[in-house]
């Protein structure tokens, strides 16, 4: 709210030039080709799963600015690529990806591979879990983690009867002397 002059303005009910700020439900986008876009949802007003079907496998899934707690996305279908950006507190699940899954500044998100899904990047997110698909680990998963904090991989053991939680390393820790190679370690969280 602020005011100008004697008139009160309010970005939630005033319908002028200051429109923009309207708090926008959450909404399903399929208006382009080959791309869905799942964007503004929040489990104060979702309170089921969003549920996405896929039928083509070139199409990409954008999950953007949803917040949970609890908030869940259920992706059907195989896809191109899967972009998670901004969420709070979400959980995307989803049967096959073909390229790379990729989050960006997510915090407390957890992304889980049904079926098979072999790239994932991690960039500027905090508390990520992410949980690869037996199918996939036996084959390899290759995971680029850039600027972020806490992210944690679990898959089943090889008999499938278990599962097994990998801490991704926060930091590189760098030594520089004169006349000597620089040399880079990864520094491994303690498990506690």
């Amino acid at each position: 709210f602020f005011q100008h002059g004697a008139e009160i303005f309010s970005p939630l009910t005033h319908h002028s030039r200051f429109q923009h700020f309207a708090i926008m439900p959450g909404k399903i986008d399929q208006s382009q080709t080959n791309k869905i876009f799942v964007e503004g949802f929040d489990s104060k007003d979702q309170k089921e799963p969003i549920v996405v079907k896929v039928d083509d496998i070139k199409t990409g899934v954008f999950v953007g600015n949803c917040t949970g707690p609890s908030l869940a996305v259920v992706i059907e279908g195989k896809i191109k690529n899967l972009t998670v950006s901004n969420c709070k507190e979400v959980g995307v699940v989803f049967d096959d990806c073909v390229t790379t899954v990729e989050l960006i500044s997510c915090k407390k998100t957890a992304v889980q591979a049904k079926g098979s899904a072999g790239s994932y990047i991690v960039d500027k997110c905090d508390r990520t879990t992410l949980y690869l698909a037996q199918d996939s680990v036996k084959d390899k998963v290759v995971l680029v983690s850039c600027m972020s904090t806490s992210t944690n991989v679990v898959h089943s053991t090889p008999d499938g009867e278990d599962s097994v939680e990998h801490a991704v390393p926060d930091q590189i820790q760098s030594t520089f002397k004169l006349g000597e190679k620089t040399e880079h370690v990864v520094v491994v969280p303690d498990a506690e």
